[in-house]
């Protein structure tokens, strides 16, 4: 329950915007899919981001009171079959997001970065059309823990030989760099992963599965290493989850890719090892993201850092090599946009394109993209009073 007075709203909302930009509800065959970070209310409301990121904004519009309101209307205007959602804060959807969308016909999920912050990623998807046969939480730096522990001897049940077996173009990388075994050893990014079944009778009878990934990728601009890593290894937890499902019968055909989330990976000085990974399958080991994360250091004080505050600098220490892997992806996959979305993230002092919707073009066409606002002025710096 909420007791106080009822503050008013915008004259104007970005659901009006966005509920004029989509028509109502697919039906099959037409999907549709929304990725959106949402910006932690810890992260909007921390006197760094209040005095530096977003001082454009007046505090009252960064309650999460006010926000968590206008959220929701968004979403709930884009009528999506499947909702990627990034920065979400527990009591965000605890409170409003999981029983506004519940009550819309969503089922859920959230999962919390691993870390001391409470706030993650959340997959929600329409109850009438799919329902949940599979699903796996990846935690990365676990994942990593457990391959490199595994290539020391100290794992020899199946699971970890599988987990080898899935992973083993990775390890040349970690044996060669102990500065980057410690930085995926801290690093708390996490991935969901649901395999979704059409619901037999309902309104997603005509779909295939699918197979979503939904993340939120480690943001310094000095690790894009830790990113491209990080999406090789999280694809390949998938593609595992898609071939168990297929194998045991609970679907009848292969799943449908999808991957959706906020990678921190844009095109501003050209494209970056992430996207090159995604777009072609493969990296080339000479790709200009090795040479930069080579240098990286997780060298602050033991906390993960976050996004609303200061970034650790990384540094470069003598006689610790990076030996790139040869990295591939288990799917074909194509941006929904053809990158051609000019921004998803427009503050005061950057813009950019971080959030993508990557499909497999054999079996997903994008039919319709719904446009970022194209008359956004320096008043209109995010968040604002219409878009939260």
């Amino acid at each position: 329950a909420v007791a106080g007075a009822v503050e008013p709203g915008p004259a104007s909302r970005a659901a009006d915007e966005r509920a004029d930009a989509v028509p109502t509800w697919t039906t099959p065959p037409r999907l549709r899919v929304v990725t959106y970070n949402l910006l932690a209310d810890q992260y909007a409301a921390s006197d760094y981001a209040k005095a530096h990121l977003f001082n454009h904004c007046p505090p009252h519009h960064l309650d999460p009171a006010y926000r968590r309101s206008l959220a929701a209307q968004e979403l709930l205007a884009y009528a999506g079959d499947i909702l990627f959602l990034q920065e979400v804060d527990e009591k965000a959807f605890e409170g409003v997001l999981e029983p506004v969308l519940a009550a819309a016909g969503y089922d859920g999920r959230m999962t919390a970065k691993a870390s001391t912050v409470r706030e993650g990623s959340a997959l929600f998807w329409r109850a009438d059309r799919f329902k949940l046969v599979a699903w796996r939480t990846v935690v990365l730096k676990d994942l990593f823990g457990a391959l490199w522990a595994a290539e020391e001897g100290e794992g020899c049940g199946s699971d970890h030989l599988a987990l080898a077996a899935r992973h083993a173009a990775l390890l040349p990388a970690l044996a060669s760099s102990p500065a980057l075994r410690d930085a995926l050893a801290k690093v708390s990014t996490i991935a969901q992963v649901a395999l979704l079944a059409p619901v037999e009778g309902g309104g997603g009878g005509d779909d295939g599965p699918i197979l979503a990934t939904n993340t939120h990728l480690f943001f310094h601009p000095a690790a894009p290493h830790i990113r491209t890593l990080h999406v090789a290894a999280m694809l390949a937890e998938a593609a595992d989850v898609g071939a168990r499902a297929l194998a045991a019968g609970e679907i009848k055909e292969p799943a449908t890719p999808l991957f959706c989330g906020d990678l921190n990976s844009d095109l501003n000085d050209g494209i970056p090892g992430t996207v090159e990974l995604l777009r072609e399958g493969a990296l080339a080991r000479g790709f200009w993201d090795w040479g930069l994360g080579a240098g990286f250091r997780y060298d602050d004080d033991g906390a993960a850092p976050s996004e609303g505050g200061p970034l650790p600098a990384p540094t470069r220490a003598a006689g610790d090599g990076l030996a790139p892997p040869d990295l591939t992806i288990p799917f074909t996959l194509s941006p929904a946009d053809a990158l051609a979305t000019p921004y998803t993230n427009y503050v005061r002092s950057y813009s950019g394109l971080l959030d993508y919707v990557w499909a497999d073009p054999r079996a997903l066409r994008a039919v319709g993209v719904v446009p970022p606002r194209a008359d956004f002025g320096a008043a209109d710096f995010l968040p604002n009073a219409i878009y939260p």
